[in-house]
């Protein structure tokens, strides 16, 4: 009886400890909880609150808001409706250059016959309101923007396309003060403008620092100073000017400096001492060599003295001796 007991204990202990095996091995092979991934269920709601969000912005006429609301949305999933719904906030807002943006990025793509109708209509409503800015520059700007557009290194004729309103225009070039222009284009105006890079250079600069300090400083025919000089020169053009430093007892430098509207330039010059030459700091060899030639010279002027004396000689003793001959 008791071993029966026993046994029937056992047996059920050991399938207690074998449906407890089962069910680890159940939750190992479990699959991992997936995450939401991009583009998932997760983002598509989220895209869709805030599509419907800005489809209440603009039912209650608050352009900047539903364009925002819309943008964003845009950003996790792109939509048709979506984006011609941007061009409308857009457009509501006066923005009708970034409307048109967005009906451009419609028109590459397949939509139906509906949509496609409405983008075509507020494309020729927006052309119809834009103002277009026909501008030339002349003085090689290197940057000019309008408004918030920006060309690097422009053309001299543009056309611009803008929103109606205030617009200011500024042209910068290196050297130079930038030119700003302020207009105000109508909703659908076209204009020209005309304007120059070059009005206004900035005077170029230069330091000439000089040694020994009592330098004289030349430059381009006028004397600076001593030492150390400044120069500012108001140029249009790049020039090249002729730069002297000279002091007794020193060579003589000389420079050609080119200098450009705008130039920011600093020369550091250190003369070098005439008895510093070697040849001419030997001033025993030019001594020895002076005396030298001094006496070279001597000799052959006494020698030349001497054998013309004894030529003259010989010549007065021979007509002496023809004149006492017998004839």
């Amino acid at each position: 009886m008791n071993e029966g007991v026993r046994l029937v204990g056992t047996t059920g202990w050991l399938g207690l400890l074998a449906q407890a095996a089962l069910l680890i091995l159940a939750v190992t092979l479990m699959p991992a909880p997936t995450r939401a991934q991009p583009g998932g269920d997760g983002d598509r709601a989220q895209a869709r609150r805030l599509f419907e969000e800005g489809v209440q912005a603009l039912d209650d006429q608050r352009y900047a808001d539903a364009a925002d609301l819309f943008s964003r949305s845009l950003a996790i999933r792109e939509s048709p409706i979506a984006r011609f719904d941007r061009a409308l906030a857009l457009r509501g807002a006066g923005r009708y250059v970034e409307a048109l943006a967005d009906l451009a990025v419609l028109g590459e793509q397949s939509l139906d016959e509906a949509l496609t109708a409405q983008v075509d209509r507020m494309h020729g409503e927006l052309e119809a309101s834009v103002a277009r800015l026909a501008l030339d520059v002349t003085g090689r700007p290197d940057r000019v923007q309008v408004g918030e557009q920006v060309f690097e290194h422009p053309e001299p004729h543009m056309v611009v396309t803008l929103d109606p309103g205030e617009v200011r225009i500024r042209l910068e070039r290196e050297g130079y003060e930038p030119v700003d222009r302020v207009v105000t284009l109508a909703a659908g105006e076209r204009r020209h403008e005309t304007m120059r890079a070059d009005v206004f250079p900035i005077p170029a600069h230069l330091i000439i620092e000089a040694s020994p300090s009592d330098a004289e400083i030349r430059w381009h025919d006028r004397v600076l100073g001593q030492g150390r000089a400044r120069v500012e020169e108001n140029l249009r053009e790049e020039m090249t000017f002729e730069l002297v430093v000279s002091v007794d007892g020193y060579e003589t430098e000389r420079r050609h400096v080119t200098l450009g509207p705008g130039s920011r330039e600093r020369i550091t010059l250190s003369l070098s001492s005439l008895e510093e030459t070697p040849l001419r700091r030997k001033w025993w060899l030019w001594t020895i060599v002076t005396v030298a030639a001094a006496g070279l010279a001597t000799g052959l002027g006494l020698g030349l003295r001497e054998d013309f004396q004894v030529q003259t000689g010989s010549f007065d003793f021979a007509q002496e001796v023809l004149m006492r001959t017998p004839r």
